[in-house]
């Protein structure tokens, strides 16, 4: 899922005042907000309500619309989560602003780039879009299936082939299959095809900087840094950042349970290993807004900010962006985000949830759990600390 990086809150109040002669008339009184979708009962009534009748929803193609609402995840507080893709790649940035507005999540809208100009209303799948649901369902927690679902997709063909035959919006889709591929294998064709995707998308200007930055980031991820040094080149003046200078050579030596650093400034990256057999080590997996809440309020905590920094580990999954690391670690200078090197390199992590805690002890998984609630994170993480043999926490 596309993880949320950035905020802006967008506010509108309205005042009428109008005056007849000397005598004043009453303001009138502005119509409250729709109340926010939280629940899915409450989309779902949502949908048999309003939808085809003027709901922000409807500005969605057909199956942008199926796709938004498939990845919805809600929490107890409304919406946990969901992705950005298809708000990016077929709505206007008012149009975006509505469906946010329509679960309570305006504040979300300058974590990504809608158009600036929405795309003509779809109301159809397209064969290819069809296969492309089957393809997300097939890998729906099982990424291990994404080669064989990428097979379906194409029906025996090459993607490059396959690409000449759609529009750039079943393009847009043919590229997200293969940067899920691509992030499960590093094989350079996979790396070839996701570029020659782009070109064509590029040919027909549809290739916008944020599907750029995508590629990029995906074969980052898959620890092809060549291929990605050859994407700068081939788009100089499309916002790519500089890949960080690194101090390894070897990407394909096997190093279990091991991390890239990426400085501060974003220039610079290394790779060493993590030790979780050695005493009491935390795991925490983090990226979102959460993961963010629990630093904050660690890093606040004197005695925990103390334990954390000598014992502790922020994982990103590996297709965490550098950036996102970056700014992380200048914001929590004494609680720092790592990168997983690959995900599949961290056996003992059990969820990649974010924020997922991870507490060991000589290596054994003594506690996990999972979120960080604003009204029990910090006594949930000082009662697991407790039980397993912390002290001087207040």
């Amino acid at each position: 899922m596309m993880r949320i990086a950035a905020w802006l809150v967008v506010w509108l109040c309205m005042v009428l005042v109008a005056c007849a002669g000397s005598r004043p008339i009453a303001a009138e009184a502005t119509p409250a907000a729709p109340t926010p979708i939280r629940t899915p009962e409450a989309l779902q009534h949502h949908l048999a309500q309003e939808l085809g009748h003027g709901s922000p929803l409807d500005a969605f193609p057909a199956g942008a619309r199926t796709r938004f609402l498939r990845s919805l995840r809600f929490g107890r507080g409304g919406v946990a989560g969901f992705d950005v893709a298809d708000l990016e790649e077929t709505l206007s940035t008012g149009q975006a602003a509505a469906v946010l507005g329509l679960f309570g999540l305006d504040e979300y809208l300058g974590a990504f780039a809608a158009l600036p100009q929405p795309r003509p209303a779809r109301n159809f799948e397209t064969p290819f879009e069809r296969r492309y649901q089957a393809f997300q369902e097939a890998i729906a927690g099982r990424p291990q299936a994404v080669h064989a679902a990428l097979a379906a997709l194409l029906e025996g063909e090459s993607a490059a082939t396959v690409a000449l035959t759609l529009d750039d919006y079943d393009r847009l889709l043919l590229l997200r299959a293969l940067l899920e591929a691509l992030r499960q294998d590093a094989a350079p064709t996979r790396a070839a095809e996701a570029i020659a995707v782009l070109d064509l998308l590029d040919r027909g200007q549809a290739a916008r900087p944020r599907q750029i930055q995508r590629v990029s980031e995906a074969l980052i991820a898959a620890r092809d840094f060549d291929s990605a040094a050859r994407l700068l080149r081939r788009f100089p003046d499309r916002g790519l950042p500089p890949l960080p200078e690194r101090d390894f050579e070897d990407t394909e030596a096997t190093l279990p349970e091991s991390v890239l650093e990426i400085s501060a400034d974003a220039r610079r990256m290394s790779r060493r290993r993590i030790d979780l057999d050695q005493g009491l080590r935390i795991v925490v997996v983090a990226g979102c807004h959460f993961a963010r809440d629990a630093a904050r309020a660690i890093a606040a905590d004197p005695a925990l900010d103390r334990w954390f920094r000598d014992h502790a580990t922020w994982l990103a999954a590996q297709a965490e962006p550098f950036a996102a690391v970056a700014d992380w670690k200048r914001e929590f200078p004494t609680q720092p985000m790592h990168i997983a090197w690959r995900d599949r390199d961290w056996p003992r992590v059990r969820s990649w949830a974010m924020p997922a805690f991870h507490l060991f002890r000589d290596g054994e998984l003594v506690a996990q759990w999972n979120g960080w609630p604003a009204d029990s994170g910090m006594a949930t993480l000082r009662e697991q600390l407790r039980a397993a043999g912390v002290g001087g926490l207040p």
